[in-house]
């Protein structure tokens, strides 16, 4: 018998959640630039460096499962920048995203 895991991490996830300082100061917000909490189900589907610059990048599709949007990271400004977005053709969805390095 095969075993899965799987976890899953919306837009809002990376908004609300809070990460590490330092030990003694404690957690505070991180605001990385990706669209505010709306509760619209966008899930993150892929972390990969899609640029070559050494950095991870987001892929994200919508909750209907049709739109993706791939978002780099500005190591200047420490934020997530939207690129490119694309819809797929009726009748088609997104089920999984698996970035490649082809040369």
């Amino acid at each position: 018998m095969a075993m899965t895991a799987s976890a899953e991490y919306t837009i809002e996830d990376f908004q609300t959640k809070l990460f590490w300082k330092r030990p003694d100061q404690g957690y505070y917000d991180v605001d990385v630039g990706l669209p505010s909490g709306t509760g619209d189900g966008t899930t993150i589907m892929s972390v990969s460096d899609l640029n070559n610059d050494k950095l991870n990048d987001l892929v994200t599709i919508d909750k209907a499962g049709n739109t993706v949007t791939v978002y780099y990271f500005n190591e200047d400004t420490t934020k997530f920048t939207e690129t490119s977005t694309f819809s797929l053709p009726d009748g088609y969805l997104v089920e999984n995203v698996i970035p490649t390095n082809s040369p």
